[in-house]
């Protein structure tokens, strides 16, 4: 689906969540997670059919709590298979594992149900590890009906739909956010600047924000693989050309390096050691802005609370660029094993995208929900009452667009986490690190390729 298309998509969905809001009642009860199996595809050895639903996951502390409490609710059901949820990890440690365990002739070394990334799907599907979920969809008694599938947003569906793949639905929606830049109001008032909204804006207010305070770095940015293919995408770079290569030889690629390099000659920027360390510096006022996902919210508007006047916006584009941000954040995919064990695994799936489990779960971790009546629940409503920046994320979704879904982008990632560093500690100059990253992502993409 072209660019453009994604944002059509995604503008007129968010428009009929708000129209949603307005209409709809305050709540709608999950749906039956009960069902036959579906006899989809051929078995491979699995557990015995009592055993749990092995769900691998990478939440931690109280995102984990409150992916474990619905995990609970669903358990409760009379007639579903339960679902055991284990922390894996971060989302490289889980991949690795995923692909040991795809390697070992013991079934229980690998998983039901695992967050992946839409690289990561494509390998695993490479490897017959994962099914197509369109069939479970449209089961007649288990799936969804065409009500309910259009209430899912159309661009988080189009994320795991895999034109590499026959347009294949590999994957589910699960943690779904955008890259936004969070701002100290305070210290830009005091500099006497506005939110900037350009990189050239961004520039003068950190310019203007360091005179007033001479030992801060204003701009505290954490390495991250779709932090920096957003800041591509800002500049007007392709991340994928049309032919299946990487983008990153383009003379915008290089100017967004340059941009970084410029803020890291001028003290401007700096890198925290952790995401912790990098909210931290920002709630104690240690620097001015920051790129996060919008899942960080909720921690923000706790941390921070009246000790000064704080927003999140967008990412910051090139003049000429329309502003563009990137839609991240990992889905379900569903494991081959039987039959049973597969349908039950779809039955935790529908259950964890009804309307009410996910309200619950956006409102609990920031992430959002991924269906548009899901802001009819009183649940949903109580929380973008609660803070005028939990609504931030939905204002600028018509700006935001996947990263690549196919097969290799998994090893693209870990070559942008090394541009990052080479860019952030100035180890080569930029259009050496753009063309070698070029040469990399297009070994890695053409490596994916060969059978």
């Amino acid at each position: 689906m072209p660019t453009r298309t994604r944002l059509v998509c995604t503008t007129l969905a968010v428009c009929a969540w708000l129209l949603v809001a307005c209409t709809a009642p305050d709540s709608t009860p999950p749906p039956s997670a009960t069902g036959s199996g579906s006899g989809i595809g051929a078995p491979t050895p699995a557990p015995a059919a009592g055993d749990a639903l092995r769900f691998w996951h990478t939440q931690t502390q109280d995102y984990e709590q409150a992916l474990k409490d619905i995990v609970a609710e669903y358990n409760a059901q009379p007639g579903v298979l339960p679902v055991e949820a284990t922390y894996i990890g971060n989302y490289d440690q889980l991949f690795e594992k995923v692909r040991a365990g795809l390697q070992s002739s013991d079934p229980a070394a690998r998983p039901d149900l695992a967050v992946a990334y839409e690289s990561m799907v494509a390998e695993y599907y490479a490897a017959g590890a994962v099914r197509d979920i369109e069939p479970f969809v449209n089961k007649p008694e288990t799936g969804l009906d065409a009500a309910s599938l259009a209430d899912i947003y159309p661009a988080f569906l189009a994320m795991n739909r895999f034109p590499q793949y026959e347009n294949k639905l590999l994957s589910f929606p699960f943690t779904k956010s955008v890259l936004m830049m969070y701002v100290n109001l305070d210290l830009l008032q005091e500099a006497g600047v506005n939110v900037p909204t350009t990189w050239d804006e961004l520039y003068d207010a950190a310019t203007k924000i360091r005179a007033k305070h001479p030992d801060m770095k204003p701009l505290s940015y954490f390495k991250d693989a779709s932090a920096l293919d957003a800041i591509f995408l800002s500049f007007g770079a392709e991340l994928l050309k049309a032919d299946g290569s990487a983008g990153f030889d383009s003379p915008a690629a290089v100017e967004a390096l340059t941009y970084l390099d410029k803020l890291v000659s001028e003290k401007l920027i700096y890198e925290p050691t952790s995401k912790d360390l990098q909210t931290s510096d920002f709630v104690s006022g240690k620097c001015a802005f920051f790129f996060r996902s919008s899942n960080a919210r909720p921690d923000l508007v706790e941390a921070v609370g009246d000790s000064f006047a704080w927003d999140a916006t967008g990412l910051p584009h090139k003049v000429g660029v329309e502003p563009v941000t990137v839609l991240f954040g990992a889905n379900i995919a569903l494991f081959a094993s039987t039959p049973e064990r597969e349908e039950g695994a779809w039955q935790f799936i529908k259950y964890f995208a009804s309307a009410e489990v996910t309200a619950r779960w956006a409102a609990a971790t920031g992430y959002l929900p991924v269906r548009a009546s899901a802001l009819a629940t009183r649940t949903a409503k109580d929380y973008l009452a609660a803070a005028p920046q939990n609504q931030r994320a939905l204002d600028i979704m018509g700006q935001a667009v996947p990263e690549p879904n196919v097969s290799g982008w998994q090893d693209v990632r870990r070559a942008l986490d090394k541009a990052h560093m080479d860019v952030m500690n100035q180890l080569a100059a930029p259009t050496k690190i753009a063309s070698e990253l070029d040469t990399t992502a297009d070994a890695a993409l053409a490596a994916a390729k060969t059978p």
